[in-house]
């Protein structure tokens, strides 16, 4: 997917069987904070937060 619109890759995630049970029981995935896919989000916020503060220092 990165590859086709052309950005860097933000990360991979192993399957996450309790994606699927949240969306079946009609709960946000990663609702819990925790998991794969919570632990990338978290970074990438992390990410975007430092590089935003970078970018009003400069």
């Amino acid at each position: 997917m990165a590859r086709s619109i052309g950005l860097p890759l933000a990360g991979s995630l192993r399957p996450e069987a309790a994606i699927c049970q949240a969306l079946e029981k009609g709960d946000a995935p990663a609702a819990d904070g925790r998991g794969p896919l919570a632990e990338l989000c978290k970074r990438l916020i992390r990410q975007l937060v430092q590089e935003d503060r970078a970018g009003v220092a400069a």
